[in-house]
């Protein structure tokens, strides 16, 4: 069973492109900032923008195995679930009858969709607690009512829109860890929108980035996020990007000629002289020396040195940016930043290993 769209959405002002499919058991995880159309594309896969009004409309394709959903298919009648931040659970019915309702709807004999809710609930491990009503319930359970209440209406297909953000740091966890469970179980393709690209690492197989209502690039989540093709999508991956061109041992040559070049070696392409490409690496993976180490003595490929020219604070840490190289994100604790006197105005050597660093040739 496939999900396969090829759509153009018209809601207001806004408008989006987007071509993806996902494919039966596997999780396609849709990435960009508020208001790049990731919310807009799970909307019209539902049908909700095609009864929406004047201000709405959806060209293209929405096909799941061949199944056409057009503008002529309501979002009840196209079997798609859709999971959002809100759990939207009925709070005058118990666990088990929000998660009966959609079987019931579908003219499932009570005593028959009420075994079937308890089937999902215990799937969900909250067996227990059917009896209990929503506001009985903490967030976390809640959501995963909600996730057993959308799997038993047996859709073709299951929209995640933001489903952890508003859950806290160990109920969220739990919740990647039943979603990871169900992409294995069940065999259903599953679109997963979320802010964070973490997301897209634990659970998805393939990643889109959409950015303004276009697709910035998709394909396998390891090479979207490991080696972006532009400094946004970069930066939605948390990493740095650096052009350049190709040296005489295959290395690449950032700023070359200058006396902010760098020459960078990883893994990856070897790139001819004067060829196109970019470097990947993560800010985490630098190292970072007082200028009068020793042991830096010879250093050349992935090897700069900067002075300190901004500081922000992450978890546990400093990321910090150099003068000469503002480009350039570098992250550290906050042991290593005393202990390599990371501090405005000084000036620090960076390295990084070549296994952390990826090279591709320009597409």
């Amino acid at each position: 069973m496939t999900l396969d769209v090829d759509i153009r959405v018209r809601v207001g002002g806004f408008a989006l492109e987007a071509a993806i499919t996902a494919a039966a058991g596997e999780v396609l995880a849709v990435l960009g900032p508020n208001g790049s159309g990731k919310s807009t594309l799970l909307g019209a896969i539902a049908g909700h923008h095609d009864h929406a009004g004047a201000g709405s409309a959806v060209t293209g394709r929405i096909s799941i195995d061949g199944r056409m959903l057009d503008a002529s298919v309501p979002p009840e009648r196209r079997r798609i679930g859709l999971l959002g931040q809100q759990t939207m659970l009925f709070p005058h019915l118990s666990a088990m009858e929000n998660v009966a309702f959609g079987p019931r709807s579908q003219r499932m004999p009570r005593a028959d969709a009420a075994a079937l809710a308890r089937r999902h609930l215990a799937d969900v491990g909250l067996e227990d607690l059917a009896d209990r009503r929503p506001s009985q319930l903490s967030g976390g359970q809640r959501q995963r009512v909600a996730l057993a209440r959308a799997l038993a209406a047996a859709p073709d297909a299951l929209l995640l829109d933001e489903p952890f953000a508003a859950l806290d740091v160990q109920t969220a966890a739990r919740a990647r860890r039943l979603v990871s469970e169900l992409r294995d179980r069940v065999s259903v393709p599953m679109v997963l929108v979320t802010h964070d690209p973490m997301d897209a690492v634990m659970l998805a197989g393939r990643t889109v980035v959409l950015n303004e209502g276009r697709v910035m690039q998709q394909g396998a989540t390891g090479d979207v996020l490991g080696h972006p093709n532009s400094p946004f999508v970069a930066a939605i991956a948390g990493v740095d990007l650096v052009a350049g061109t190709g040296g005489p041992n295959g290395e690449l040559r950032s700023d070359p000629g200058t006396a902010s070049e760098i020459r960078w070696a990883g893994r990856g392409d070897a790139l001819h002289v004067g060829e196109a490409g970019t470097a990947v690496f993560s800010p985490g993976s630098v190292r970072i020396h007082r200028p009068s180490d020793a042991r830096l003595a010879g250093a050349a490929a992935n090897s700069w040195t900067g002075t300190v020219a901004h500081l922000e604070a992450i978890p546990g840490g400093v990321r910090l940016f150099t003068a000469e190289h503002p480009e350039l994100a570098v992250d550290c604790s906050s042991k290593t930043a005393v202990d390599a006197g990371v501090q405005l105005g000084h000036a620090l050597h960076f390295t990084i290993d070549p296994d952390d660093v990826s090279v591709r040739r320009s597409a």
